[in-house]
């Protein structure tokens, strides 16, 4: 098969673009999505976890300009603020104010269903840690979850669960990508190995059972938000 061949079975393909969790890094997925426009690659079936929600959130509504006005309007002392009253004061923020300071109604009155573009997030259940995708519905609801970062941002209430930042469970959601339809999948990892495999908790290889230091910090985030006498199951 020639260059141009493969050029045109490319473009013939359902293209997915899974944007990965990384908190500040995840801005850096905007410039991906405008790269890849320039060179005419328009993906047909967004994905995100965590701030990659967003992003890909923003992509599917055309709303980037708008996220990128916001990102280099955002001071320093902005952020501070946001941290001070999440560690200082316990009082952590809710994501739907959140995003609508960026947004205003704009994805509210949105639904997945209604896009141009296949979407869908990810988020993760306080109480069992099992994955959570996210693909109908309202399109706030569907990103709230994915980017509340415990101790940041308040867990969501959704469908009878507790829902939290995705990218504890899936930080790249090439599977969710493939599920809604990619043929090919473009997957953009912001974290690579960024403080090296060694740093990491122990994990049994055998089973994949959580360390129990990881046990313990689910525990307390899910402490909370579970009913009287429940345990946390990972």
């Amino acid at each position: 098969m020639n260059m141009a061949q493969k050029r045109s079975s490319f473009k013939k393909s359902r293209i997915g673009i899974a944007l990965g969790s990384g908190s500040a890094r995840g801005w850096a997925h905007i410039g991906v999505l405008r790269s890849l426009e320039e060179q005419g690659i328009v993906p047909d079936i967004v994905c995100g976890s965590s701030v990659g929600a967003l992003v890909g959130a923003a992509a599917a509504t055309g709303c980037m300009d708008r996220l990128e006005t916001w990102i280099r309007e955002l001071k320093r002392v902005d952020v501070v603020g946001y941290m001070v009253r999440s560690f200082m004061r316990s009082e952590s923020i809710q994501s739907e104010k959140y995003l609508g300071e960026i947004f205003g109604q704009a994805l509210a009155e949105t639904r997945i269903e209604d896009l141009p573009k296949r979407f869908g997030s990810i988020a993760t259940d306080l109480d069992t840690g099992q994955e959570v995708w996210l693909r109908k519905g309202s399109l706030l609801s569907a990103i709230s979850p994915s980017i509340a970062f415990p101790g940041l941002l308040n867990p969501v209430h959704h469908d009878g669960r507790w829902l939290v930042d995705g990218g504890l469970v899936n930080p790249v959601p090439v599977s969710l990508c493939r599920a809604l339809g990619a043929d090919i999948v473009i997957a953009v990892n912001l974290n690579g190995d960024l403080l090296g495999r060694n740093r990491y908790g122990p994990v049994d290889s055998r089973d994949g059972r959580k360390s129990a230091s990881s046990r313990d910090l689910w525990e307390k985030l899910a402490l909370p938000f579970r009913k009287k006498g429940e345990k946390t199951s990972l």
